[in-house]
Order: C-alpha cells, then sequence, then structure tokens
C-alpha cells in the first residue's frame, strides 16, 4: 500500500552529519516519499496533499545539498543557509501536517482510532518542537534561552522522531500488512472498508 515505502524515506530524512553534510540525503528520502504517496493518495486527499508537498520537497532537498557541497569551496553568506535552513523547516512542518492527518484519516477509516488518537498528538507534539527550534533560530532568543532550553529541545526532537517513526511502522504492520508474501492471505481492515465503499458506490 505504500507505507513500507514511507517508513523508508522517513528514516532517510534523519539527520545524520558527517564532516557538514547529512549521511542520509533528504532528496533521496522524498522520492522513497512521493513513491509512497503516489500508492496512498487513492485513500484521502491529505496523502494527495502530501504527495505535492514531497515534490517540493525534492526540489528543497536538491538545494539544500548544493548548499552543503558548496560550503566546501567557498564560504556561503550566513543569509543563504539561514534562508535554506528555513524553507526546509517549512517544507517540513507542512509534510508533516499532511502525513500525520492523513494516517490519522486512514486509521479512523480502518477503525483503528487509538492510532487515529497518536497521529493527532504526534501533530500536536510536532507544532510544539517547530515552534521551539524555530524560537531558538532567533540570535536574541537564541542567546538569552539556549543555554537552558537547546538540550530539552533536541530531546524533544528525538521523542517525536521515535513516535513518528513507530506511527509509520504500524500502519505499515497493522493497515497495510506487506511483506507477508509466504503467509495464508488474509484481508486487511483497511481492504475489507474499502470494497465495502466500493460496492455501497456501484449500489447507488
Amino acid at each position: 500500500m505504500g507505507f513500507g515505502l514511507l517508513l523508508f524515506g522517513y528514516l532517510m530524512l534523519i539527520t545524520v552529519p558527517f564532516h557538514g553534510v547529512d549521511v542520509f540525503v533528504d532528496l533521496v528520502g522524498f522520492l522513497f516519499i512521493l513513491a509512497a504517496m503516489k500508492k496512498l493518495e487513492a485513500y484521502n486527499i491529505y496523502f494527495l496533499r502530501c504527495k505535492q508537498t514531497a515534490v517540493v520537497m525534492c526540489g528543497v532537498g536538491a538545494l539544500t545539498l548544493i548548499t552543503q557541497v558548496m560550503s566546501f569551496f567557498v564560504t556561503l553568506p550566513g543569509i543563504v543557509t539561514t534562508a535554506t535552513a528555513l524553507i526546509n523547516a517549512a517544507g517540513m512542518l507542512v509534510f508533516h501536517y499532511f502525513m500525520l492527518h492523513g494516517i490519522r484519516s486512514i486509521a479512523r477509516y480502518t477503525e483503528l482510532p487509538k492510532w487515529a488518537a497518536k497521529a493527532e498528538r504526534n501533530w500536536s507534539i510536532t507544532v510544539i518542537y517547530y515552534v521551539a527550534v524555530l524560537a531558538l533560530m532567533i540570535p536574541a532568543v537564541e542567546s538569552f534561552a539556549g543555554p537552558y532550553f537547546s538540550l530539552p529541545v533536541y530531546v524533544l526532537g528525538l521523542v517525536w522522531l521515535g513516535l513518528n517513526i513507530w506511527l509509520i511502522f504500524n500502519c505499515y504492520a497493522r493497515i497495510c500488512l506487506e511483506g507477508d508474501e509466504d503467509m495464508p492471505y488474509t484481508p486487511s481492515k483497511f481492504e475489507v472498508a474499502f470494497n465495502e465503499m466500493l460496492k455501497k458506490n456501484k449500489k447507488k
């Protein structure tokens, strides 16, 4: 269904710096996410919007990669790196909005209210985390609050990342059941609900 690709692509978005370059290139991650959303876009409008956001973020990822490579050869003005970081942060916030609301929608439709609630919780944490990160990017705030809040915000980011990975993994395991080719085929809750919806539409 696409959640396996989404999980792999999302893991590729994790920042692993090595000599100033992110080992896991966001551009590659968003290409996998784009492939995932092409499979999921038919199920709700949020996944369609997430696919469109992924297209934009592929461009942002390419821009980020170019600036990282250029920084090895020339000293880029601070405004360039700051602008790139802000554009990337804004795009990531929009991406998470559509991804998490898409998961919430499909979880509700497949009668998995527990995971729909977790998607809503993760979105609330996303907003808190990004507000904190953006606030610390302001020089005046960073100089005053940085020594006290940098570590808590970093820990919050790790928790937020882990919760999102766990959520996507459970969508993969509970909704689409990909990778069970060796087991007797059992329709997932989503397939049953989707087939019932198709039958109702045909009757109309």
